[in-house]
């Protein structure tokens, strides 16, 4: 359907740059209404002349001369009109050509350059998604194999042939795209060794190691806070047996600025790590003094005694700070192992998570101790929960919270 508008639309567009040469073939025009006059005139003065020769005024030579005098006029007439309106279809035949070209053009560049092929993949996509999802992936993966033909140094497009073939699940073929990237790239690039890495994984079973455990560790040399290296470097690391390693690792990347589901998964993965290697929740940090300020908030949290008995050792506590007027997100956390009780917490600058939402950065805070079972810093249903606000002037005293309530 959009072709044929598209193809109605240029034909308009061509009738109008012609109108110049066709209109005056099928409209009233001027010559045609000059010449229709003139013949008028001559039959209304053919029969004023007949008309004085039968009343005797004028001779019957007199009325041959007349007859051919205007006829004369009239052809003389009719010369004058012609060669104009010939003029004015020669003056527009370069135009109308110009506009056929321009038809043929476009028509050639329309089914050239793949639009039929895209109103095709839009139609499928209404009615099967996925298939047109795989064939829009199929269309990329050659297009980029055509321009790496030509041109076989370009890291880029090398990347983007990986990630187009590990989309269809093509894990060797992406791999050694990527391998390709990063060799033309000197194996300094961390993104694409960790996606070497990944793509190498997936082809053996999700396996990491050897070769994927070494991508990861040579991301994590160049780049030793690296995100997605930390997450994959863990699970090498457990996968082998090295659970502490797995710990250090995935600690790090806890420290970081992580969305719910992934600090979620992390924080569980963390939990079973721990318990599996005998390793305690890490203890909360010393204060430097400077911290220790205005702006810090001393913390004492117990649990009160009809849920005493669900304040399970084993789990873990998140003691942080909000800003009421604010987003959710805590202006300073910290994770304490849940006991004995009260469990001391002290909140400030240094807690904060991201550089910009800071402690000092509000007036008043909303304090939050929550107990997770499950050790996810994303609230679930079940935890043990208290809160109380707090204003800047009240910040030297001690701030007690009581965890009285169960999130359903």
């Amino acid at each position: 359907m959009t072709w044929l508008i598209g193809a109605l639309v240029t034909l308009a567009a061509i009738a109008a740059l012609a109108l110049p040469w066709w209109w005056p073939r099928f409209a009233d025009r001027p010559g045609l209404k000059r010449r229709a006059a003139n013949v008028a005139a001559y039959r209304g003065r053919l029969q004023e002349v007949e008309a004085d020769v039968a009343g005797g005024i004028l001779n019957a030579d007199t009325l041959q001369a007349a007859r051919d005098e205007l006829a004369a006029r009239l052809v003389q007439d009719a010369d004058l009109v012609e060669p104009a309106l010939e003029q004015a279809a020669r003056s527009s035949m370069p135009l109308v050509m110009a506009s056929v070209a321009l038809l043929a053009f476009a028509t050639a560049w329309y089914g050239f350059a793949g639009s039929w092929r895209t109103q095709a993949l839009v139609e499928l996509s209404r009615t099967d998604p996925d298939a047109a999802r795989a064939q829009a992936v199929d269309q990329m993966i050659a297009k980029l194999r055509a321009q790496l033909a030509d041109s076989p140094d370009d890291a880029d497009a090398w990347a983007w042939l990986g990630r187009s073939l590990a989309g269809r699940g093509s894990w060797p073929e992406a791999a050694e795209a990527f391998g390709r990237a990063s060799n033309l790239k000197s194996g300094q690039d961390p993104d694409l060794l960790v996606e070497e890495g990944e793509a190498l994984a997936y082809s053996q079973e999700r396996r990491m190691e050897g070769e994927p455990a070494k991508r990861f560790a040579a991301a994590l040399t160049i780049a030793p806070e690296h995100s997605k290296a930390l997450w994959y470097a863990g699970i090498s690391a457990a996968q082998a047996g090295e659970d502490r390693a797995a710990i250090a690792l995935w600690e790090r990347l806890a420290a970081q600025p992580l969305g719910n589901d992934m600090q979620t998964a992390l924080q569980h993965a963390l939990a079973q790590l721990r318990e599996r290697a005998g390793v305690p929740a890490p203890v909360a940090k010393a204060k430097s003094p400077a911290a220790t300020g205005a702006t810090a908030l001393r913390v004492e949290v117990s649990v009160a005694p009809e849920l005493a008995a669900e304040a399970s050792p084993e789990a873990v506590l998140f003691v942080f700070a909000q800003d009421p007027a604010g987003p959710p997100m805590p202006l300073a956390v910290e994770r304490r192992a849940a006991g004995p009780w009260p469990v001391q917490a002290t909140l400030d600058d240094e807690d904060a998570m991201t550089p910009t939402r800071k402690m000092s950065s509000v007036s008043r805070w909303r304090v939050v101790a929550r107990i997770s079972r499950a050790g996810s810093a994303t609230p679930q249903p079940g935890d043990l929960e208290g809160s109380v606000e707090v204003e800047r002037s009240d910040a030297s005293k001690t701030v007690r919270v009581l965890i009285d309530r169960r999130r359903s």
